[in-house]
């Protein structure tokens, strides 16, 4: 199924009532006590995490056809102190990723494209590994393909612009992490696949670009959204910004034809409640396969992997949740849709430092529910006054929480990653880029986690054992901060900075983004505790290998 364009002026009767039904919204708030409410609370979350002279958001929130609230903060561009507003042009990252799927869907569903023949059929000049996997399996990220953002060359040509062919070009001869359906991993080049996909099955020939525009944006009326082509003039698009740690800057230039059909797209909120009722309302796909796309794909072993064709597929509060969040250099958004309650919230923000969006968007949805989520603030505590913490604790459903206590606290669920958190002066452990949060139990030996992506609070009770997969770290010495501290170059161009502060604190910062603490491991290892990131200083003077989220990059010294 596709729409077509229904000029907003010059429909008949029939084309009329459709655009209506698709944008039609109750705004009148203002007569619904629990809806006035609900909107100054939301106005008033949305000014303190994004407001003031700093880098912005926009914030749509839907309960039903009501319209709770579609308004801004903070700035589009900072350098003219233009201020954000519904109608700002945002980039939305991954949040392309369901757009895409969308138009994969419409296709399919006009039947001109078979989500269960492997996109070789379409794409023949794959090479086999490339395309053996279905267009579901690339859709849902069980391909098992990587991803093109992992190549050791993406950082010295990302700057400049690319094209699909050339991407592909890059991955032939890539081994596959598994084989096509048998597990879950999120990758980018998936949705390159799809976009040309749409390209060379598109009877005009048209560009990826092109069909969203045309078959999905205008036909609702989305005249502030569009595929990101970076030297376009685009009236009302945010600038994006990153922050160093004292001051805001503009984020590096990142050209969007690398990110492509997986992330290339640029919304307005405004626009974001057009597409969402358009899509709650059936009006884009019908809804047997709307219910295909929603539907969590699982393995062999019938476990779920949290995704759909295209979206994020969970709980919140107890209930259906389809998402998907994205960031792009300098942005950072999330897309949040309760179906059942009739519910959903975007948020877009051209500060890729600022609150997370994807918390916000959790936060909001918690609020229309009546259960807000308190806001935690933190304070320095001693590792003495949280050592009692320390341990292994088991959730009612099995699952094994760690709580680490060095240099600040950490926590571990599932065998997961390791996560920082802060600490309030009441002894309740928070991860500051989200809503997790734990508390000592009152009732009972333990703890209480709650997590920020469902809300539910589990109960943890204290578990025999050892912690497993802590890192521990060894105390900087002199000689360490000598072989660590420094510009560390790139083959790239881009300098990483290592110092030490009057105590002999280590802290590595990556181009465009604040500090993190370093720690050693050993005399010539150092790793972050906040992200994968390691330096491994080699025996040669000024040599080192940067290990970047499980990329490793050569760095040398900068002797100037």
């Amino acid at each position: 199924m596709m729409l077509r364009p229904i000029p907003v002026f010059a429909a008949g009767l029939a084309g009329a009532a459709i655009l209506y039904a698709v944008l039609a919204l109750d705004v009148s708030a203002s007569n619904d006590p629990v809806g006035r409410d609900a909107a100054a609370r939301l106005e008033q979350m949305l000014e303190r995490a994004y407001g003031g002279d700093e880098p912005g958001a926009a914030m749509m929130v839907l309960d039903g056809d009501r319209l709770v609230l579609l308004s801004a903060a903070g700035l589009a561009d900072v350098e003219w102190g233009v201020p954000a507003t519904a109608d700002t042009s945002f980039r939305i990252g991954s949040i392309t990723k369901p757009i895409t799927a969308l138009a994969i869907l419409q296709r399919a569903a006009d039947g001109v494209l078979d989500l269960d023949r492997p996109v070789g059929s379409y794409l023949p000049g794959l090479d086999e590994t490339l395309g053996r996997p279905t267009l579901a399996e690339l859709m849902s990220h069980t391909s098992g393909l990587p991803d093109h953002f992992r190549l050791p060359d993406t950082p010295s040509i990302m700057r400049n612009p690319t094209t699909p062919d050339e991407i592909i070009g890059r991955m032939r001869g890539a081994e596959p992490m598994f084989e096509p359906g048998q597990a879950w991993s999120y990758s980018n080049f998936n949705y390159v696949l799809l976009g040309r996909v749409l390209e060379v099955t598109d009877p005009q020939g048209r560009t990826y670009g092109d069909i969203i525009e045309d078959d999905i944006f205008a036909p609702l009326g989305m005249t502030d959204s569009h595929y990101d082509r970076q030297p376009r003039i685009v009236p009302r698009r945010a600038r994006g910004y990153d922050h160093d740690g004292e001051s805001v800057l503009n984020t590096v230039t990142f050209d969007p034809s690398h990110a492509y059909a997986a992330g290339a797209l640029t919304v307005s909120a405004a626009d974001m409640v057009r597409l969402t009722r358009a899509l709650m309302n059936d009006a884009l796909l019908p809804p047997a396969w709307q219910s295909r796309a929603w539907q969590e794909v699982t393995g062999p072993d019938g476990e779920g992997f949290g995704y759909g064709l295209g979206f994020n597929v969970g709980t919140l509060m107890g209930e259906r949740v389809i998402w998907h969040n994205g960031s792009i250099n300098g942005f950072q958004a999330a897309w949040l849709i309760l179906p059942d309650s009739d519910r959903a919230v975007a948020v877009l923000s051209n500060g890729y430092y600022r609150p997370n969006t994807t918390a916000m968007a959790r936060r909001a949805l918690a609020v229309l529910a009546d259960n807000p989520i308190p806001e935690l603030e933190a304070v320095a505590v001693p590792d003495a006054d949280l050592a009692s913490l320390q341990g292994r604790y088991v959730l009612s459903d099995g699952r094994v929480l760690q709580i680490h206590v060095e240099d600040g606290a950490r926590y571990n669920l599932g065998g997961g990653r390791w996560s920082e958190l802060a600490v309030t002066a009441d002894g309740v452990l928070f991860r500051p880029d989200s809503l997790t949060h734990i508390r000592p139990r009152t009732d009972a030996p333990g703890l209480v986690f709650v997590s920020g992506t469902t809300l539910e609070a589990w109960p943890a009770d204290p578990l025999p054992g050892s912690l497993e997969g802590a890192r521990s770290s060894v105390s900087v010495t002199p000689d360490m901060v000598a072989a660590a501290e420094g510009r560390w170059v790139l083959e790239s161009g881009d300098t990483v900075i290592v110092e030490a502060d009057a105590d002999g604190v280590l802290s590595l910062q990556l181009p465009q983004q604040p500090p993190q603490r370093l720690f050693a491991r050993s005399a010539r290892h150092f790793f972050c505790r906040e992200a994968p990131i390691e330096l491994i200083v080699g025996p040669e003077p000024g040599q080192a290998v940067l290990n970047l989220y499980g990329n490793p990059l050569p760095v040398e010294r900068d002797g100037r």
